[in-house]
């Protein structure tokens, strides 16, 4: 559907990452979707820095990555930014939220 297309182009800023910076995209998007609510805070990420650990042992400033890509998805209208360390996944439709 053209709903399903709209959704697949909001993700191909992706393609254009290096495989690193991609894999810490998706990574943190993997969090963000494991939360299962559409409105979340920093706090709540947070509680994903060991896991995360696990999977980028070379990098010592997790929650710094955290933002950064927290912003990397505010930057690609995948999340907004409700203020005061709270989040929102954004929708292009109500159908589109479960």
């Amino acid at each position: 559907t053209r709903e399903v297309g709209v959704q697949y182009r909001r993700f191909q800023f992706l393609n254009k990452k290096d495989w690193r910076s991609r894999g810490w995209t998706a990574d943190v998007l993997a969090c963000v979707g494991k939360l299962g609510k559409p409105q979340f805070t920093l706090h709540d990420i947070y509680a994903f820095e060991g896991e995360l650990n696990a999977l980028h042992p070379r990098n010592f400033h997790i929650r710094d990555k955290l933002r950064q890509q927290l912003q990397v998805l505010r930057d690609h209208q995948i999340l907004s930014f409700v203020g005061r360390g709270v989040y929102k996944l954004r929708t292009l439709s109500p159908r589109l939220t479960s």
